[in-house]
Protein backbone atom coordinates (compact mmCIF):
# COMPACT_ATOMS: atom_id res chain seq x y z
CA UNK A 1 0.00 0.00 0.00
CA UNK A 2 1.20 3.52 -0.80
CA UNK A 3 1.45 5.44 2.48
CA UNK A 4 -0.87 8.35 3.17
CA UNK A 5 -0.34 11.22 5.54
CA UNK A 6 -1.23 10.42 9.16
CA UNK A 7 -4.15 12.85 9.15
CA UNK A 8 -5.39 12.16 5.64
CA UNK A 9 -9.07 12.77 4.98
CA UNK A 10 -9.03 10.00 2.37
CA UNK A 11 -11.01 6.95 3.41
CA UNK A 12 -9.23 3.57 3.55
CA UNK A 13 -11.51 2.28 0.78
CA UNK A 14 -10.42 5.04 -1.59
CA UNK A 15 -6.77 4.51 -0.68
CA UNK A 16 -7.18 0.79 -1.48
CA UNK A 17 -8.85 1.62 -4.80
CA UNK A 18 -6.06 4.08 -5.70
CA UNK A 19 -3.41 1.50 -4.81
CA UNK A 20 -5.10 -1.16 -6.94
CA UNK A 21 -5.31 1.21 -9.92
CA UNK A 22 -1.65 2.17 -9.57
CA UNK A 23 -0.53 -1.46 -9.26
CA UNK A 24 -2.48 -2.29 -12.41
CA UNK A 25 -0.60 0.23 -14.55
CA UNK A 26 2.08 -0.87 -16.97
CA UNK A 27 5.55 0.65 -16.89
CA UNK A 28 4.65 2.79 -19.90
CA UNK A 29 1.48 4.08 -18.21
CA UNK A 30 3.40 4.86 -15.03
CA UNK A 31 6.06 6.74 -17.02
CA UNK A 32 3.29 8.71 -18.76
CA UNK A 33 1.78 9.69 -15.39
CA UNK A 34 5.18 10.82 -14.11
CA UNK A 35 5.69 12.86 -17.27
CA UNK A 36 2.27 14.51 -16.82
CA UNK A 37 3.04 15.38 -13.20
CA UNK A 38 6.42 16.83 -14.19
CA UNK A 39 4.78 18.97 -16.89
CA UNK A 40 2.19 20.20 -14.38
CA UNK A 41 4.88 21.10 -11.85
CA UNK A 42 6.84 22.96 -14.53
CA UNK A 43 3.73 24.89 -15.58
CA UNK A 44 2.88 25.81 -11.99
CA UNK A 45 6.45 26.95 -11.34
CA UNK A 46 6.46 29.09 -14.49
CA UNK A 47 3.07 30.65 -13.76
CA UNK A 48 3.99 31.27 -10.13
CA UNK A 49 7.22 32.98 -11.17
CA UNK A 50 5.32 35.03 -13.78
CA UNK A 51 2.79 36.12 -11.12
CA UNK A 52 5.53 37.09 -8.66
CA UNK A 53 7.71 38.79 -11.29
CA UNK A 54 5.41 40.13 -14.02
CA UNK A 55 8.13 42.34 -15.52
CA UNK A 56 10.50 39.51 -16.46
CA UNK A 57 11.09 38.81 -20.14
CA UNK A 58 10.65 35.27 -21.45
CA UNK A 59 14.38 34.55 -21.16
CA UNK A 60 14.54 36.02 -17.65
CA UNK A 61 11.55 33.94 -16.61
CA UNK A 62 13.19 30.79 -17.97
CA UNK A 63 16.39 31.61 -16.07
CA UNK A 64 14.44 32.31 -12.87
CA UNK A 65 12.58 28.98 -13.08
CA UNK A 66 15.87 27.19 -13.79
CA UNK A 67 17.27 28.71 -10.63
CA UNK A 68 14.28 27.51 -8.62
CA UNK A 69 14.61 23.99 -10.02
CA UNK A 70 18.37 23.62 -10.16
CA UNK A 71 19.76 26.08 -7.65
CA UNK A 72 21.77 29.19 -8.46
CA UNK A 73 25.06 27.45 -9.26
CA UNK A 74 23.67 24.94 -11.77
CA UNK A 75 21.38 27.55 -13.33
CA UNK A 76 24.38 29.81 -13.82
CA UNK A 77 26.27 26.95 -15.47
CA UNK A 78 23.43 26.17 -17.86
CA UNK A 79 21.94 29.62 -18.44
CA UNK A 80 24.78 31.99 -17.61
CA UNK A 81 24.81 34.73 -14.99
CA UNK A 82 21.80 36.85 -14.35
Amino acid sequence: MIPTEPFSDTSPEIVALRDALLRGQSSVEMAQRIREVNRTVELLMREGARARHPGLSGAELLRHVAEIRLGEELARGGYGPR
